[in-house]
């Protein structure tokens, strides 16, 4: 705002001195020609201070024009600026008044949407739920049944081989007995054939001795009566 108002006074102000200087010109062009050769010279420099001191009024009067119109630009520059920042408020608080009710909206609305997404999703879980309890209660009840049907077949199957091993013990106590009868009869076979040779081995050895015992109690007999002989003779 302010620049624009100060390039736009220069521009007017500078217009404004093209169009003196070029009405100098056209004036002054007439009077150098009219005059002589030999007055040329003075009038030449008279005319060149004079259009100097043109310009410097000019030139003062130039920046007073400026500093005017800046003064007056930068005055209406903060008159606009200080307006400009009332309208913006005014209007930001405006928008953000219509920003809240927006979103002061938009949140009930989600809310209410939310709730209702809630409700449903609370039925539908809660049904889930009620679908999967009765899902269990019967799948509960069928293991109930496979389970006890197991316990029956495993009693029985429990029975059966309590009654095949008690056979298989019977019939193996009867092996064990009936072989240990035979072991008992062969242990006391081999004990009475060991004991009758240990006897006959025992009467031989007696008989072995008491011969020898005979032999010598014969001898020693005879000793004793070729000894009697031999005194009697």
């Amino acid at each position: 705002g302010h620049d624009k108002e100060l390039k736009r006074q220069k521009e007017v102000i500078m217009a404004a001195e093209n169009m003196k200087r070029e009405k100098w010109k056209s004036e002054n062009a007439k009077k150098i020609k009219e005059v002589t050769v030999r007055g040329l010279e003075p009038e030449i420099q008279r005319l060149i201070t004079k259009h100097k001191t043109e310009l410097r009024q000019q030139a003062s009067s130039y920046e007073a024009k400026i500093r005017a119109a800046d003064e007056r630009a930068g005055r209406r520059y903060v008159t606009e600026l200080e307006e400009l920042k009332i309208r913006l408020n005014v209007e930001k608080e405006a928008a953000c008044a219509k920003e809240r009710e927006l979103c002061r909206q938009r949140f009930e609305s989600q809310l209410a949407d939310e709730e209702q997404s809630m409700q449903q999703r609370t039925r539908r879980l809660f049904a889930e739920l009620q679908e999967e309890k009765e899902k269990f209660s019967k799948e509960q009840h069928q293991l109930t049944l496979q389970h006890q049907e197991k316990e029956k077949i495993a009693q029985r199957s429990h029975d059966q081989l309590i009654r095949q091993l008690e056979v298989e013990s019977e019939a193996r106590l009867e092996e064990q007995s009936r072989r240990h009868q035979s072991e008992l009869r062969e242990q006391s076979e081999r004990l009475m054939i060991e004991r009758e040779a240990w006897k006959e081995n025992f009467m031989r050895k007696q008989d072995t001795e008491l011969a020898a015992k005979e032999r010598v109690m014969r001898q020693e007999q005879k000793k004793e009566r070729d000894k009697c002989v031999y005194v009697v003779m």
